[in-house]
Parts: C-alpha cells; structure tokens; sequence
C-alpha cells in the first residue's frame, strides 16, 4: 500500500509548483519571419515550462508571428474566464486581430476536482525528508486523510460552462478558427516492472477520469462548432520522449508535438475538412 501512495506522490510531486505559481495575463514577444497571429488561453502548458521559459506550443506552430496569450501557469477554467473579462478590451482586439486561437485548459480543474491538489498541499512540506516521512508513516496518514476521489458532475459542469462562455465570447469578435485541445494522460511509466506495477494503478485512475473530461471536451467542440485536437491520443504514441517524468508538463518534444498537432488541424480547415 505504501508503494501504490509512494506512486502518487512521485507521479504528482512537480504539480504542486503549477497548482501554486502566481496567476498572471502575459504577452510573448513577436517570433520574427512569421505569418500568423494567434491568440493562445491556457496554462502553463500553453505559457511554457519550466520556468523561466516562456515558450510553449503556440510559439512553435508553422507560421507564428505574433503569440499573445491569456490565462497564467496554475490557472483553471474558472481562472481562465475571470482574466478574460478582466481585460476585455485587450482580449477583444487580441481576438479580432487573431488568425487562430489556442484552447489548452483543465489540466487544473481536474486535479484539484479529484483532490490532487489537496493531498500535494500536505505532503509538499515532507518532501525534504521523503523517506524518513514513508517510515514515521506521515505520508500515509496524510494520504488517508486527503483520499482521491473520482470526478463528479457538478466540476465537470462548471467546467463545460466555462469553456462555453470562453468560446462564445471569443465568437463574438471573430470568425477565425478555434483550437481546443483534449487532455493527455501524464503518467510516464519506467520501463521497469517493479516500479511499474505501482505506476500503474495512478495511471489507470488518471486515465478513466481524464477520458471523462475529454468526452465533456468532445461534446463542447461539437456544440460549439470549433475544432478539437486530440492530444492523448498523440501522447498516448510516445510518452516518454513526449512528458517529462512524474510531471504533468510536455517537454520540448511534447511543446513541438503539440504544435504539429495545430499545424495539422489548420491544413485541414484550409483543406476544407473538419
């Protein structure tokens, strides 16, 4: 049983950084020889990691010139929307002037929906001293305390809502493309099977609540019209050259991969398909 918590702990110990950096509204500046402009929301995954970088998947898609992006490393949905009707004029003439716009969001809302982020919040200060912590039985009893629990309905429905709201306004001023990326399972296994098979309970969990979100993901784009790019299925190819490990965040491999993944989707709309 400790080794199946020591997994969680391991597989999430890096999160806690996102989950605790400041919430911010951000500019890149221009990437010179360029094409596009785009509009990116998200987080961190969209604002670039590990800090102090500040390139992500939007930076690398084929033709950028201008990357202006919204949201903040650590933000939520939720997050998301307040800093968008914070500044509405700035997003207003950033969409209008935009050639395409980047969706990369939930990562947060699901972590702290299934208590993730509750159970980093009491183990961060015991991570100095791991394995004297294992042994004196505090992580368990923080573990036992802070259990992770499936995703319900009513996160799952702020969730939609949001991404509704967020989509609608950005309708509202303009008629270029809207990519809305699903979300990858983040759990890179190690290649030995004894470490494995305690890896592999944490990435089923991760794995049947994140196709829920990805299914609400799904339906929004469907409702909404815009287009959505499947990540996990792409990660899902190539974990380990793609994730960092026990990180939630892509490397520059997984940023690149990303920003094929637009790129392919923008050929497609220019190609007139779905």
């Amino acid at each position: 049983m400790k080794f199946k918590y020591f997994s969680i702990i391991l597989g999430f110990i890096l999160i806690l950084n996102t989950l605790a950096a400041p919430f911010v509204l951000a500019k890149n500046p221009d990437v010179p020889k360029s094409k596009l402009n785009i509009v990116a929301i998200g987080d961190s995954i969209t604002f670039g990691y590990p800090p102090p970088s500040t390139t992500g998947f939007p930076d690398l898609i084929s033709g950028a010139r201008k990357v202006v992006k919204f949201g903040g490393s650590g933000a939520t949905s939720s997050q998301l929307l307040e800093a968008i009707n914070a500044n509405p004029k700035e997003f207003k003439a950033a969409v209008k002037r935009a050639d395409v716009i980047t969706i990369n969001i939930g990562s947060n809302d699901f972590m702290q929906a299934t208590g993730i982020a509750a159970l980093f919040a009491k183990l961060q200060p015991m991570v100095p001293n791991l394995e004297e912590n294992l042994a004196n039985g505090e992580i368990v009893k923080a573990i036992s305390s802070t259990p992770l629990t499936p995703l319900t309905e009513q996160p799952l429905k702020q969730y939609s809502t949001n991404l509704l709201t967020i989509i609608e306004t950005i309708k509202k001023h303009t008629k270029a493309p809207i990519l809305l990326y699903n979300l990858y399972n983040p759990i890179v296994f190690s290649g030995n099977p004894i470490f494995d098979q305690f890896l592999e309970p944490l990435h089923n969990f991760i794995k049947e609540n994140i196709l829920v979100v990805n299914s609400t993901i799904q339906q929004v784009g469907v409702v909404t019209g815009i287009h959505v790019v499947d990540a996990y299925s792409a990660f899902a190819k190539n974990p380990e050259d793609f994730i960092y490990p026990f990180d939630i965040h892509p490397t520059p491999a997984g940023q690149q991969a990303l920003a094929s993944l637009a790129d392919l989707k923008l050929q497609t709309i220019k190609n007139g398909k779905k």
